[in-house]
């Protein structure tokens, strides 16, 4: 078809084909135009870290990629419409401050910046007795948009807590133990100084802050003590006491409480408050005293005879504190302490032997005035002996009986005694932990440790002794001398009968008259 044409024509063809295909193929692709990227708006302007953030603009490529940069860290992209851009990102983590925003035309490279200011909105809110505007701890705060449910927080000790909003309307309602107390409205706006925007929101409230002091007769205070609240409504509000004896907490205004304090669970106290609208009485104390009994304390030994010169100690059941310490008189074996209601260890002991020995040691609940309470020492007046015997039980006299009390965890000698002619030997009257040792004829022969608790008789039987006319010998001695004399007196015995043979020889040759 084209063989016929001239070189010319040919050559024309070819360069209106060559612009057919070159038009065909920049309609496929995306245009540059000579409209320069541009942002149109940032909306809003500045806001917190996590807020949605719109930018409107354009970029020089026609339906070309763009990327969104937020002080250079991509947040966005995506594809323009023709040349415009009209997306949202949100904004990273920063500092409060000024950061740019870019929109990058990822064709031709080139940008457009625009500013964005992050911002800090705190509100805070207190709230406060609604009468006398004294601040309340621990009160709940919720905060809700409309009905909508957005955050919640704590009041410290000054009444303050806050948080982390949006502008806006809000509602802040107030909350002790699960009832609503006061609530708030109020509109979170203004002008932001040095990057923050801060709001702050007081709560009247139907509450009131009491401190509760619980102490003894002497002033000083108790810990540990529970404090019940019973009002009309239906919750008992429930508290114990600190180191301090002291309870600060709420409670609801125009409501009558009844306090009543336990002690190890013993009711002691019962104080009134009638329509707590204000603190009571104008202050923000209640003092409420735990009484003071009487406490007789008697002393009996094992045989159930008055115990006489024993210590007794009187130590508070929590703390291990001394409330009281006496001995007992010589005629009842008694003694009479003045202590604070409450639990108490009570200790007996003997210091004869210069050590504290520990007779006894039990628990009361002191809750009625008087108490009598008496404490038996089942290890004092006791009978207790030793006795030693041989191998066949017979005793054995003047054998060294060694006695060594324990003493915390030292034993230490507290008698050297010797048995009589019947083996036996008397132990101490007080019982106890003891390690006792046995000599015969200045050799060890048994050590024992034994917890003496009664009168009975303790039985050491060595075995390597027997007592022969009340003298001890080891068997081994026993034998050798046995035999020894069974050999002397049979050497006797073959020397008489020689002696009497010969005898019998001469009387037989004697010549007969």
């Amino acid at each position: 078809m084209y063989k016929n044409l001239p070189k010319k024509g040919k050559i024309t063809i070819v360069f209106v084909t060559f612009l057919l295909l070159t038009t065909l193929i920049s309609s496929l692709l995306p245009n540059a135009t000579a409209t320069p990227v541009e942002i149109v708006s940032v909306t809003p302007e500045s806001g917190q870290v996590g807020d949605v953030v719109r930018v409107i603009g354009q970029i020089d490529t026609t339906n070309g990629p763009y990327a969104i940069f937020f002080d250079e860290e991509k947040v966005k992209n995506g594809t323009a419409v023709e040349t415009m851009v009209n997306d949202t990102f949100n904004v990273p983590s920063r500092q409060t401050g000024s950061y740019d925003i870019t929109l990058h035309d990822m064709t031709t490279t080139n940008n457009a910046t625009a500013e964005f200011t992050v911002i800090e909105i705190i509100v805070y809110c207190q709230t406060r007795n609604k009468y006398d505007q004294k601040p309340l701890a621990n009160v709940s705060v919720d905060v809700y948009v409309n009905t909508t449910y957005i955050t919640s927080g704590k009041t410290n000790e000054t009444g303050w807590t806050n948080f982390r909003l949006d502008r806006g309307n809000y509602t802040f309602k107030a909350f002790w133990n699960e009832e609503l107390v006061g609530s708030i409205n109020g509109s979170v706006t203004g002008n932001v100084t040095d990057y923050m925007l801060q709001r702050t929101f007081y709560i009247e409230s139907e509450l009131a802050h009491i401190t509760i002091a619980v102490n003894d007769e002497a002033g000083n205070p108790l810990p540990f003590i529970n404090v019940d609240l019973t009002s009309s409504k239906p919750e008992t509000l429930l508290f114990e006491t600190n180191s301090t004896g002291i309870i600060a907490t709420n409670a609801f205004t125009n409501v009558s409480y009844t306090i009543e304090s336990r002690r190890y669970g013993y009711l002691f106290d019962t104080t009134l408050i009638e329509n707590l609208t204000y603190t009571h009485d104008g202050k923000d104390r209640i003092n409420i005293t735990c009484p003071t009994y009487n406490l007789f304390v008697y002393v009996l030994d094992s045989k159930e005879h008055a115990l006489k010169n024993v210590e007794v100690t009187v130590y508070e059941w929590s703390s291990e504190r001394i409330a009281g310490s006496k001995f007992t008189d010589s005629d009842f074996g008694s003694v009479a302490f003045n202590c604070t209601f409450g639990r108490y260890k009570i200790k007996v002991y003997n210091t004869e032997w210069g050590h504290k020995v520990v007779l006894n040691e039990t628990e009361l609940d002191l809750i009625e005035d008087p108490f009598f309470f008496a404490v038996h020492s089942r290890i004092s007046n006791l009978d207790p002996s030793v006795k030693v015997v041989d191998y066949f039980g017979q005793p054995i006299p003047n054998a060294q009986v060694k006695l060594e009390r324990k003493f915390d965890e030292e034993y230490v000698n507290v008698a050297n005694l010797t048995t009589e002619s019947d083996g036996t030997a008397s132990l101490p009257k007080i019982g106890g932990d003891y390690r006792i040792s046995v000599q015969v004829m200045g050799e060890y022969c048994e050590v024992r440790p034994i917890y003496l608790s009664e009168s009975n008789v303790i039985e050491f039987k060595i075995n390597k002794y027997v007592t022969v006319g009340g003298y001890p010998l080891q068997i081994a001695q026993l034998i050798t001398y046995t035999s020894l004399a069974l050999l002397i007196t049979t050497f006797a015995l073959a020397i008489a009968y020689r002696k009497l043979s010969k005898t019998i020889k001469k009387e037989k040759t004697a010549p007969k008259d």
